[in-house]
Formats: structure tokens, sequence, C-alpha cells
């Protein structure tokens, strides 16, 4: 009796730690944003925050907080996040300076602008 008891309690030990792993969040292999980097939302068929102005080498990240799929693809097609799901998010290194438009795919209202500015060494700041 305590071996089916220890079976049952296992099954549901490896049941749970599937389904953890499988709901990991979707970040398309792109770099991970540091703790200072901007973080843009996408709620309610708009981005928050959609024009920043960051310096080069920045790492922009996108969070999905709809309950809906959306996109985040430039519109000279140099960064293309796919399908972001519902809790998942997306982030990008902009390296070159120059502005970046943005929008959704499945939203074309919602658009966005990445201002890229030469970093002068000093950060997020000093631009």
């Amino acid at each position: 009796m305590k071996s089916k008891y220890f079976l049952s309690g296992t099954l549901a030990f490896i049941i749970a730690v599937a389904t953890l792993v499988a709901c990991k969040k979707y970040n398309n292999n792109y770099s991970p944003a540091s703790g200072n980097a901007p973080v843009i939302h996408m709620k309610g068929s708009v981005f928050s925050n959609a024009n920043i102005q960051v310096s080069s080498g920045t790492t922009v990240m996108w969070n999905n907080d709809d309950m809906k799929v959306h996109t985040v693809t430039a519109d000279n097609g140099s960064f293309n996040s796919g399908d972001i799901q519902p809790g998942a998010s997306f982030s990008f290194t902009f390296k070159s300076v120059g502005t970046f438009a943005y929008h959704d795919m499945h939203n074309s209202s919602m658009t966005g602008m990445i201002t890229v500015v030469a970093n002068n060494g000093g950060g997020m700041g000093g631009y």
C-alpha cells in the first residue's frame, strides 16, 4: 500500500514539474534585459511608453500584459518578435544609432518608436 502512495506522489510531483517547465515564458532567445532596462507594456491594444530614447547598447523589453497575442515588429525589418503570448516578453538590444519605428502585426493601431543615440559612456542618462 505504501508503494502505491509513493508512486502516486512521485507521479504528481513529475506532473507538477512538467507543468512548470511547459509554462516557462517564451523570450525568443534575444538578449535578456538588464535590471535598469526600459520596459514597454502591451495591454488594452496599446504600447505603454511607446516612444522612448535610449543609448546605443541598451536592451529594451516588451511585456505582453494583455490577454491577446501581440508582436513587436520593426518597420524596417531589423527585429521581429514573432508572436508574444500573454504573460510572455521579448527583448532586443539596440546597437546602432537611429530611429526604429515598430508596430504590432496583429493590431495596426499599436505603434511606437525607439530613438537610439550614441552612448557617451554615461549609461542610459546624459543624452
